[in-house]
């Protein structure tokens, strides 16, 4: 975008932004964004005096028109301001039909600015949303190849609830996913919280891992598991010998690959 501004200002400068953005369709905003990263490149100038508070940029050997053109706009602005000082514009057919001139081109380069932010908004919106399901989609597979090299230990689930523990750190090991810190709370003796990290194809991911020694998991354990996964922002494994009730096994197909639930 930036060598279109550059051509168009070789080729019809002297300009102002508003010009710019309406000939090449972009905000007035940017088009003068561009102009001042063009004139600190010292590929166009800029005048000293401004109009409305912008300079006119024009391209090397446009000075004489440049300043022409800032003569003819100050000129035009102190006879409308006199005009205004003696009481007000003569309403004549001629002044009537470039107020309406003017007005009928302040909309059109309004409503093409207006258009152009909503297309990079939109655009902006559509690049977040895809790169957050590409990014959600990498993760659910990493997870999914991870958790399936996990099988279980034992295939029973007559497993004594005091070698639950045990059993389940030995497992960990014995799938190559190191413990990383540990959280015991003494009033979840039915419960052992870790993070632990295993390897995937893209790289070391943390788990929060939850080891639990109940005979039976229901839904309010296995949501419990989850948002504690989702505020630490880590995929969560949990580690048990315990049956799943009816309602804890719907919960589980809600979840997809960020939670998992390994028996033994």
């Amino acid at each position: 975008m930036q060598s279109k501004v550059l051509e168009y200002v070789t080729s019809s400068g002297p300009v102002l932004p508003v010009e710019v953005g309406g000939a090449l369709n972009i905000n007035s905003f940017l088009a003068k964004a561009y102009l001042e990263e063009l004139t600190k490149a010292g590929k166009i100038n800029a005048t000293k005096e401004t109009v409305g508070g912008t300079p006119i940029y024009f391209a090397p050997g446009q000075d004489t028109q440049a300043n022409a053109r800032m003569s003819e706009i100050q000129e035009k602005s102190q006879k409308t301001a006199s005009m205004y000082a003696k009481g007000g514009v003569p309403k004549s057919p001629e002044v009537m039909e470039k107020r309406q001139e003017f007005a009928e081109r302040y909309k059109e380069l309004l409503r093409k600015e207006e258009s152009s932010k909503l297309k990079t908004e939109d655009q902006s919106k559509t690049n977040l949303q895809t790169g957050l399901i590409k990014g959600l989609s990498i993760l659910q597979r990493s997870v999914a190849q991870a958790t399936k090299k996990m099988e279980p230990l034992v295939k029973s689930s007559k497993s004594v609830v005091k070698d639950v523990v045990p059993n389940a750190l030995s497992y960990l090991q014995s799938q190559g996913i190191q413990e990383v810190e540990r959280f015991e709370n003494p009033k979840k003796k039915t419960c052992l919280d870790l993070v632990a990290r295993a390897p995937t194809a893209l790289g070391p991911i943390n788990y929060w891992v939850k080891i639990i020694t109940k005979k039976k998991l229901n839904e309010g354990d296995l949501s419990l598991a989850y948002n504690e996964g989702i505020d630490r922002k880590m995929p969560v494994l949990v580690l048990t010998s315990a049956e799943l009730t009816k309602t804890a096994q719907n919960y589980l197909t809600t979840t997809g690959s960020f939670l998992k639930v390994k028996k033994f």
